[in-house]
């Protein structure tokens, strides 16, 4: 899917210029929303503790949606490709992926380890 859009984009102007500006609203709305209606810190109610599947599927789902990654896709990935090589656009693209989401997940885990360490002895 990502090799079909960033092909749409790389040939149409329009297109990447609607989706910079999707992007741009996006983000004011963010930003807007937040000043707006600004979190407050809450004292935690002992909840029972998730299951380490469930936070892995539930970080999967959250960065899976995250649109940074999905426009990094689109305006970053195209420029690596090769579309004279000897494999198909689409599989060049999705081999550029898998990477990052590989490198994502080493990073992802690295933090997570490093900040369960870290705050750890800070409990109740």
């Amino acid at each position: 899917m990502a090799a079909g859009v960033a092909t749409l984009v790389a040939r149409s102007p329009l297109v990447l210029t609607a989706l910079t500006t999707a992007g741009a609203a996006y983000l004011v709305w963010l930003g807007v929303s937040t000043l707006a209606w600004p979190a407050t810190p809450q004292r935690d109610t002992a909840q029972p503790a998730e299951s380490r599947l469930r936070q892995a599927i539930r970080g999967l789902g959250i960065s899976g949606l995250n649109p940074k990654a999905l426009l990094l896709f689109l305006a970053l990935l195209p420029q690596f490709t090769r579309p004279a090589a000897g494999w198909p656009l689409a599989a060049q693209i999705a081999l550029l992926g898998v990477v990052h989401m590989a490198c994502c997940a080493v990073i992802y885990t690295a933090v997570g380890t490093g900040a369960r360490k870290v705050l750890r002895p800070r409990g109740p």
